[in-house]
């Protein structure tokens, strides 16, 4: 058993070596936190029964990175960021874990980037929150990586006026 959940487990009977099998999804990171495996062998006609039947597995949290990803908007149009965002790249999710959203944030300032009058370049967008989806935080050791916001300059139009001479000598 793990934590008095009973797994399937095989047994070499040549050496008394055994291994347990178990689902990875039913036994979570518990913040470092030992789990107790017991086990119990009445022995055979070639191996004595287990005198020491208790050990311990901690399981250590699984590295996840969270990564804004980059993002531009063209000079005179605005950003909306905060929490609710998808523009994110997870690396290092287990079992087919999701994260739903996080908190996106753009450089501090003024200018940071997400009005429409803060100047052509390169800002900070910043992850933060990571929340939803079927994960849970507290079996990850979880960083947050910043991406780029680049304000790009407008394409320029420019439309020549019709002209008229006006009367005079060439």
């Amino acid at each position: 058993t793990i934590n008095g959940d009973t797994q399937n487990t095989t047994t070499t009977e040549g050496d008394g070596r055994f291994s347990i099998n178990y689902n990875p999804a039913t036994i979570p990171h518990q913040g470092g936190v030992p789990y107790v495996i017991t086990f119990y062998y009445a022995g055979s006609a070639s191996l004595n029964p287990a005198t020491n039947t208790s050990q311990t597995l901690t399981v250590a949290a699984a590295p996840l990175t969270v990564s804004a990803n980059n993002q531009s908007k063209t000079y005179g149009t605005s950003l909306t960021l905060g929490a609710g965002q998808t523009a994110f790249t997870a690396v290092g999710l287990k079992n087919s874990e999701t994260i739903g959203s996080v908190t996106l944030t753009a450089s501090s300032g003024p200018p940071d980037g997400t009005q429409p009058t803060d100047p052509v370049g390169n800002y900070l967008l910043t992850p933060s929150a990571a929340t939803g989806g079927t994960f849970d935080a507290a079996n990850y050791d979880l960083t947050y990586s910043a991406g780029t916001l680049a304000v790009i300059p407008p394409a320029l139009k420019i439309t020549a006026a019709t002209a008229t001479p006006n009367g005079g000598t060439a």
